[in-house]
């Protein structure tokens, strides 16, 4: 599956557990903490759910880590091969990401670890991969302003 591929992917499963709980944008935004037009924005493939969103959503539908698992790898490959741009464009303001050394940062470091333990080799290295780029691209973000 290439990148618009898991774009859409991740859009029309947002937009399937939404109609699930059968609720609309904008609960469905305050159930995640965040507002009914970002949802509106994920569901029409103009942003990115994050991983807290995905997780929350998961959560709400009960679904197991399988599928969770599933829904990081789709993740990983909608926001793949981004040029920082499109970067921008799908994360907004970047000041976070390029804040290397963080107060999230060990959070971060303990997920990653916890990432390479309990994924399968395949799984880990996407996402190693992904983490490698989007640090990349934070920093030719950051070093272009």
């Amino acid at each position: 599956m290439n990148r618009l591929g898991a774009k859409r992917a991740l859009s029309q499963w947002m937009k399937s557990a939404r109609k699930k709980l059968q609720i609309g944008q904008e609960d469905f935004g305050v159930l995640l903490g965040c507002s009914g037009a970002h949802i509106s924005q994920i569901e029409r493939r103009r942003r990115m759910p994050s991983n807290e969103i995905l997780f929350k959503s998961a959560r709400l539908l009960e679904c197991d880590k399988r599928e969770v698992r599933g829904l990081l790898l789709l993740r990983m490959r909608a926001s793949s091969d981004v040029t920082p741009e499109e970067f921008e464009q799908l994360y907004g303001n970047t000041d976070d990401v390029t804040a290397i050394g963080g107060s999230e940062t060990e959070r971060f470091l303990a997920l990653i670890q916890h990432a390479e333990l309990t994924l399968p080799r395949e799984e880990f290295s996407l996402l190693k991969g992904a983490v490698t780029q989007v640090i990349a691209l934070a920093r030719m973000v950051r070093d272009r302003g």
